[in-house]
């Protein structure tokens, strides 16, 4: 084959080569919907990232909202409960004397033990009171009490004053300077007037909860980068904010919310204040008038969609060597097979397809292939011609083959001529007229089967009168052994087969031995063949003649009258086979054995 290699077209044929139009072809199918899919999908994924933080901070905002919430009825309930204690309301009522009198210090005890619990099992609260009015008295859980005038927190006695008369319970944000802590306190203040059904209000019970600790509680519950988290009161004051100075403002005092507008309660929206961009979710209160806002900036989201990019992007880059390389491979197998098709007609068309190549050195493959399959259909048209001339010189040689089987006819006549003359002569039968007959019923087979396969049993037929023919010119020459398995006769076999094996045993090994031969036929089922044999006790046979025996050659066929081994052999094989057909076992002067394989072809 030519040693024609890939870049030898592509330089021929430059952007007509298959090998290139393939590999353009690989690359505008692949890397064009690669690249713009990888875009969509980015775009997408941007989208669906923004949405996904938007959800997130509807679901942050909703649980402050609900933990929260949880916070101030389990403090209403509590306040509640401490308004309805009969201990607190006998203080209110009750006038009190003699703060060293037993009655008087027990009911103190009682209050400031109850409200003391309230404050050790819900670490939000930072302080509980239990004022009377009439007594102008307060109590706390870590005090024993003390008048109104010298209680160190009086910020709450002028709101609950305002109030009083107006509404049972309410809610406000406290600023307490701590002067002995040297820092400020924030706290919701929970008031709860006493007694609850009476519209003789003579006190009440407050409950202050520590913002910072209620932080701690937010805090546990959102990831670290939700750090804007608002709670604010009707009047849009912030009441909390994990950014303490901005706490007590209001809400459109903060540089942050000047140019965002808060979106309903239950969405997201997304807002640009100067550079950033940023995810405003709210959420409203569903037992008071708290609304909760939650913020993130999108900066932290940006980086990693700034990092999926520059990932995109390398993986474009990837994608696109990874194409080439692949759109190459392709290509190369691709056009492979054309490169061998090219370089087998180089090879087998000889010179003249050669010269048909060089004149579509400007064109590309396909045109030098079809080139070449034209040649070929001209050729193909010339052989046509030769194999019709051979054609009508095989129909005259059928015609005399045809009228050479009137010959036959007239010599089973003759030959039953000869057997009446020679029983008129004699009076009865004779050596002649047994050879005569056999011969006639030997030819009879020979002639008048037209099928090649005839059955076993046939043929070993066949075989016994060849060997009465032969048994009456050679008298007690040899002698014959059968061994022939039942269940082979329902086989079929090639006619004329065993004949030929049993002539050369007596021509070739028996006739040129002194002394008495011995001829053994079997005929043998094993495995899915059937085995006849032909066994001698002859002169036997050198390697040249085996080997000479069963040398085919499948384009000459003996024509002469004589079928011999290689005849046998030759006509198994070509019908069945080259895993059928002849072995032969022999060495001088030791006999030989010649053994048929056929396959097992049973009778219809």
């Amino acid at each position: 084959m030519n040693k024609m290699n890939i870049w030898h077209y592509v330089k021929n044929y430059k952007f007509n080569s298959i090998f290139i139009k393939s590999f353009l072809l690989i690359m505008i199918l692949v890397f064009f919907p690669l690249s713009g899919l990888s875009v969509i999908v980015f775009m997408r994924f941007n989208n669906i990232m923004n949405d996904e933080a938007g959800r997130s901070n509807i679901y942050i905002a909703d649980s402050v909202r609900d933990m929260t919430d949880m916070i101030l009825e389990e403090i209403h309930r509590l306040s509640i409960r401490i308004a309805t204690d009969k201990e607190v309301q006998d203080f209110l009522l009750t006038t009190i004397g003699d703060l060293r009198d037993y009655e008087t210090v027990r009911r103190f005890q009682s209050i400031m033990n109850q409200i003391g619990f309230a404050t050790i099992t819900n670490d939000f609260i930072g302080s509980i009171y239990v004022y009377s009015e009439r007594n102008s008295y307060v109590l706390e859980h870590n005090l024993s009490g003390s008048g109104i005038e010298q209680f160190h927190d009086k910020g709450w006695l002028d709101e609950y004053m305002d109030n009083k008369n107006k509404v049972n319970q309410w809610m406000s944000l406290r600023i307490i300077e701590d002067e002995l802590r040297g820092s400020r306190i924030n706290y919701i203040s929970i008031f709860q007037m006493i007694p609850i059904y009476d519209t003789r209000q003579m006190g009440c019970v407050i409950i202050n909860i520590d913002i910072d600790k209620l932080g701690s509680h937010i805090k546990n519950i959102i990831p670290s980068e939700y750090d804007g988290i608002y709670i604010i009161d009707e009047n849009e004051r912030i009441l909390f904010s994990l950014n303490k100075p901005d706490i007590g403002s209001s809400i459109r005092g903060i540089n942050l919310f000047h140019n965002i507008p808060l979106p309903d309660t239950g969405v997201y929206m997304m807002a640009k204040t100067g550079s950033a961009r940023l995810s405003v979710a709210r959420a409203g209160s569903r037992s008071n008038y708290f609304t909760y806002i939650s913020i993130v900036p999108m900066d932290r989201i940006q980086e990693r969609t700034g990092e999926l990019r520059e990932m995109m992007m390398l993986f474009i880059a990837v994608s696109v060597i990874s194409l080439i390389v692949v759109a190459f491979v392709v290509s190369v197998r691709l056009f492979r097979p054309i490169l061998n098709i090219i370089s087998m007609m180089q090879d087998s068309g000889g010179t003249r397809q050669q010269e048909e190549a060089d004149k579509t050195v400007a064109s590309d493959e396909l045109k030098y292939i079809m080139n070449n399959i034209a040649l070929s259909f001209a050729e193909g048209k010339k052989m046509q011609m030769e194999l019709e001339h051979r054609l009508s010189l095989f129909n005259k040689a059928n015609a005399i083959a045809l009228q050479s089987q009137i010959n036959p006819h007239f010599l089973f006549n003759t030959l039953e001529t000869i057997n009446w003359i020679s029983y008129r002569l004699t009076e009865g039968e004779n050596e002649a007229t047994m050879a005569v007959a056999s011969l006639s019923q030997l030819l009879r087979i020979s002639f008048e089967t037209h099928d090649h396969f005839i059955p076993l049993e046939n043929e070993l037929e066949h075989a016994k009168r060849y060997l009465e023919i032969q048994k009456l010119r050679y008298g007690d020459k040899f002698e014959i052994f059968w061994d022939i398995q039942e269940d082979t006769l329902r086989y079929k076999t090639i006619k004329l087969i065993l004949q030929p094996l049993i002539e050369n045993a007596i021509y070739h090994g028996i006739k040129p031995m002194d002394g008495k031969g011995e001829i053994h036929i079997s005929c043998r089922m094993e495995e899915e063949y059937i085995k006849l044999v032909v066994r001698d006790n002859g002169v036997g046979m050198n390697e040249d003649s085996i080997r000479s025996a069963l040398t085919v050659k499948i384009d000459v066929l003996p024509e002469d009258s004589h079928i011999g081994l290689l005849n046998v052999n030759l006509r198994i094989k070509m019908i069945f086979g080259e895993q059928y057909g002849l072995q032969i076992n022999s060495a001088p002067g030791m006999g030989a054995e010649v053994k048929i394989v056929i396959p097992q072809v049973k009778s219809v």
